[in-house]
């Protein structure tokens, strides 16, 4: 029986590891959805301490069988599959017999299925385990790092380097003019340019984020429009020439 997440003993192998999961003589009769209730059954008979090295060795077979390395997306199953169980388990602890108990038995497998999504705590870089709440204050935590990260790459109008010209068109003119400065390195009467690469979104930003044409900004559709060409730079605002000197020949 083959599972994407998580690796099934194989009947009559002497090779099967400790950590592999189902019944291997019943395998025919096993649905694919088992695998989840297998996963934690196996759970439940491990010590605490070897929940991390359990964990690691399913992952290491989900890496194998979807060649793939997303360990978010395993890790959000084997919690899900937890979740799942823990609350069956609830719904079994509720059940009342005559003749039998269960509840001990089944709030002690609560107890331990959530004492092994505890102990995945320490891998969660993702915020998936926690409550409501925990959630709320991490997601809080990320957006005021994300837009401390966005004021220090914002340059404030206050800081902008101002622009003295008759008009935009000049900055563009003279930015266009830039990138067609020649590569100084060759020779050749067929030069590159420097900027052999001329990304017009970065150019764009470089200009909109740092530059204002005496006190007006520069919005970044604007700045995107003339670095592709949707505006053209005005003939009678070329009035740019970048050269290369040349380079005086050392004397040994």
């Amino acid at each position: 029986m083959a599972d994407r997440y998580f690796k099934f003993k194989q009947a009559f192998k002497s090779s099967n590891h400790h950590f592999d999961i189902g019944l291997p003589l019943l395998r025919f009769f096993q649905p694919r959805s088992m695998s989840d209730r297998h996963f934690v059954n196996k759970v439940l008979t491990l010590h605490p301490e070897r929940f991390i090295s359990y964990y690691e060795y399913h992952l290491d077979h989900f890496f194998k069988q979807s060649d793939s390395e997303n360990e978010e997306k395993f890790f959000k199953k084997v919690v899900a599959v937890c979740e799942d169980e823990i609350e069956h388990f609830k719904s079994k602890a509720k059940n009342r017999s005559y003749v039998w108990d269960d509840k001990k038995k089944y709030e002690g497998y609560i107890e331990k299925t959530e004492n092994f999504i505890d102990r995945l705590k320490s891998r969660d870089i993702w915020g998936v385990i926690g409550t409501e709440s925990e959630r709320n204050l991490r997601l809080i935590q990320e957006i005021k790092t994300l837009k401390k990260q966005l004021e220090d790459f914002v340059v404030a109008p206050q800081h902008k380097i101002k622009v003295s010209c008759a008009d935009k068109n000049h900055l563009f003119s003279l930015f266009d003019t830039i990138g067609l400065i020649p590569n100084p390195s060759i020779e050749h009467a067929d030069q590159e340019t420097m900027f052999s690469e001329f990304p017009h979104k970065t150019w764009a930003k470089i200009v909109s984020n740092h530059f204002k044409v005496n006190d007006e900004e520069i919005p970044l559709g604007t700045a995107l429009n003339y670095f592709d060409s949707t505006t053209a730079v005005r003939e009678k605002d070329r009035i740019f020439e970048i050269k290369v000197s040349k380079r005086k020949t050392k004397i040994s």
